[in-house]
């Protein structure tokens, strides 16, 4: 699992009230950097710690799943995670004003499933000449035309960049959960990887071009053909009639 799992982990101790919280699995602590300085978690279980037992591939979202596919749980509802930012961090926001944030690529597992490709990206930027957009570059990967790009080593650092953006456009992943945990309106594409309704939050434009859910591990033909056909025009029209004026991004 990823960032976005362990962003989900600090919203379960949030809601749960009483701690601190130590993670592990199967009697063995573990410990995410999306944990630090976080005063619910702790990495070593002590008396006076509770047990979050994190069973890979069986997250609250997850009911079960094969060698191929995700089962999804259709009931689950992302609870709003913590992060605790340093103020390092935080200095990782670059200067000069208001700025938004687009991540165009995906990680983990469902990778292709839930990419957008590049070239709409790059459309989508275009189609906002008035904003100021910028992107965390971490592995020497050319950022997108008339973007900032901003030079991160870590996800921590790029949490930091998007703690001071007004608003942030990805597709489905961890730095979308980071977005609501740190109360950034985002707007999230979601193919048909996995439901949106189970892992997006109210703070979120969720703009959904697949309906089947697949879960499958490897390529699906029909993720894939479904975000090539969620054109860049369409996305647009969306954020700019949903309504928060930081949505218009000009």
């Amino acid at each position: 699992m990823g960032y976005g799992d362990d962003i989900m982990t600090t919203g379960w101790a949030r809601k749960l009230g009483v701690g601190p919280f130590t993670p592990g699995v199967g009697g063995v602590p573990f410990w995410s950097t999306v944990f630090d300085h976080n005063p619910r978690m702790k990495k070593s279980r002590v008396p006076t710690t509770r047990w979050l037992n994190l069973v890979p591939g069986r997250r609250a979202y997850i009911l079960g799943q094969s060698s191929e596919r995700f089962l999804w749980n259709p009931d689950h509802r992302a609870p709003i995670g913590e992060l605790f930012l340093t103020a390092g961090e935080e200095s990782m926001a670059p200067e000069g004003g208001r700025y938004v944030m687009i991540e165009p690529n995906t990680k983990a597992r469902g990778n292709p499933n839930k990419a957008w490709p590049k070239s709409y990206w790059q459309e989508l930027v275009n189609a906002f000449p008035k904003t100021r957009f910028i992107q965390c570059i971490s592995d020497g990967s050319a950022p997108l035309l008339n973007v900032l790009p901003v030079f991160t080593h870590t996800f921590r650092d790029a949490c930091g960049v998007l703690a001071g953006a007004s608003a942030f456009i990805g597709a489905d992943g961890g730095l979308a959960h980071a977005a609501a945990a740190l109360n950034v309106p985002s707007v999230v594409l979601w193919s048909g990887f996995v439901p949106a309704k189970i892992l997006t939050y109210p703070s979120q434009l969720a703009i959904i071009a697949g309906s089947h859910h697949c879960g499958l591990f490897g390529p699906c033909e029909f993720c894939q053909a479904a975000m090539r056909a969620l054109i860049p025009s369409t996305v647009s029209k969306q954020i700019r009639a949903s309504g928060p004026e930081i949505f218009r991004c000009d």
